[in-house]
């Protein structure tokens, strides 16, 4: 992560939006959506059952969340830790794409000017 901060990419997931708080220009997404919504979404892209896709989730779920908690010490649910909350299962992936490359222009553009963050700083 230390070197997207300098040259510039994508992180996902690691606490990237606690790790890079403080890194002018970078941008915090979180990608989720309803619960049932993200259970069919994972039926249909790992051509699985209900029952395996829901246990699956649910694992991950838990485990995503022990470890942003236990890493960091903040839920990473918390809106105030993103600029941008994305329902990936109402969207198209490049719908999503689109999105979060459009908001990572104006970031981009945003750091270049020196505009402040409006964002409370994130303790740990």
């Amino acid at each position: 992560m230390a070197r997207l901060s300098a040259s510039g990419g994508v992180a996902i997931g690691r606490g990237g939006m606690v790790v890079l708080a403080g890194v002018p220009g970078a941008l915090h997404v979180h990608l989720g959506g309803p619960r049932d919504a993200r259970i069919e979404q994972r039926m249909a892209l790992e051509g699985i059952d209900r029952k395996t896709a829901k246990r699956r989730q649910e694992a991950e779920d838990r485990a995503r969340a022990r470890y942003v908690r236990g890493a960091y010490g903040v839920d990473g649910g918390d809106p105030s830790l993103y600029h941008l909350m994305v329902d990936s299962t109402a969207l198209d992936l490049d719908t999503c794409v689109d999105l979060i490359v459009t908001a990572s222009r104006a970031r981009t553009r945003q750091a270049d000017t020196g505009s402040k963050d409006r964002r409370p700083d994130v303790q740990t």
